[in-house]
């Protein structure tokens, strides 16, 4: 399938064959399950003064929270273009994709399902997770 974002396309392309994209339906169904968990702001970003455990990290260490969560589990990449579908893949492809993850959109979303984590990428700079 073909879409109107090219970054989401060369996204598509460096994650090979190790990835789903989620239907409308599919993706709908996890961002509203991602925002029960995590509340958001009315723009887009988490409320993250409701939630109790979380850490901002800075440019260097920013994804540290990660090394807690096992590399194969599998995660949704969600982007605030809501034009564009949930990718599911192992949290690994991610991480190894990083530049091309931010590239499709101002900001993202890594939420791991299994382990009730979210990862907000911002594009103010500042990268705030959370385990619970």
């Amino acid at each position: 399938m073909r879409y109107k974002n090219v970054l989401f396309e060369e996204l598509i392309e460096a994650l090979r064959d190790e990835f789903v994209v989620l239907s409308e339906e599919q993706s709908i169904e996890i961002i509203v399950e991602q925002s029960e968990l995590f509340p958001p702001l009315i723009n887009g970003r988490v409320d993250w003064e409701k939630v109790t455990k979380k850490k901002v990290f800075d440019e260097g260490n920013k994804l540290t929270i990660c090394g807690k969560i096992p590399s194969e589990i599998e995660s949704f990449l969600i982007f605030d273009n809501m034009k564009l579908p949930v990718i599911k893949t192992r949290l690994s492809r991610i991480l190894d994709n990083l530049e091309d993850v931010k590239a499709v959109s101002f900001d993202q979303w890594i939420y791991c399902r299994e382990e009730k984590t979210l990862i907000e990428l911002y594009h103010g700079g500042n990268t705030i997770g959370q385990c619970l």
